[in-house]
């Protein structure tokens, strides 16, 4: 590798005017020190120089070739063993295995995953009727309030005979009797909902 010199200011001017500075220095005018040069001659010169690059190059090049000749080359982690035909057969199986059961799940767990529709509530005998109104906005400000309070109201719209909407509004899902009657003694005590009851759906 060829190393690269720092040249100084005056060396880059010597290198650069050298010829102008040393005729200026004799006196003698610089279109008598210097022949004229000709396109020819500029384009021979910078032949000249690229020529001179490739070869730099080129032995560069071989030396590098060189270098990758004398190391050793690494050694290559062993390839694992081929599966004989009946280790393909029992990766088959248990594959179509897995997709089967995949296909028997996949149905009944996006039944579970869908969530009831809002307003229905849980198919469970008892419940607590707290409010009846004809007006749903009233009725949705209740179950709001009902549930602002922890309570888990929820909303029917009940059609009466005329065929118009009654709006009631209930609290809660119960197995037993016994435990929609605690729910109904804890929204008693607000006078809002005194008159509220036990209801078998």
């Amino acid at each position: 590798m060829q190393c690269v010199k720092v040249l100084t200011e005056s060396e880059i001017q010597q290198r650069l005017y050298g010829k102008y500075l040393r005729a200026k220095e004799k006196k003698v005018p610089v279109w008598e020190s210097e022949p004229e040069w000709t396109g020819a001659e500029i384009l021979a010169g910078e032949l000249k120089n690229l020529r001179e690059e490739l070869i730099s190059l080129r032995q560069e090049r071989e030396l590098l070739e060189q270098r990758l000749k004398q190391r050793v080359p690494e050694e290559l982690p062993p390839a694992p063993p081929e599966l004989e035909p009946a280790g393909w057969r029992l990766i088959g199986k248990f594959l179509s295995v897995v997709v089967l059961l995949a296909a028997i799940a996949y149905p009944v767990g996006m039944r579970m995953l869908v969530a009831s529709p809002p307003g229905i509530p849980d198919p469970s005998p008892y419940t607590v009727q707290v409010a009846v109104y004809d007006v749903k906005p009233m009725a949705q400000r209740s179950m709001d309030y009902l549930q602002t309070l922890g309570y888990p109201a929820f909303l029917m719209d009940i059609p009466r005979v005329d065929g118009k909407s009654r709006y009631r509004v209930y609290v809660g899902c119960f197995v037993t009797k016994q435990e929609a009657e605690m729910e109904r003694l804890k929204l008693a005590a607000d006078p809002r909902f005194n008159d509220s009851f036990v209801r078998f759906q």
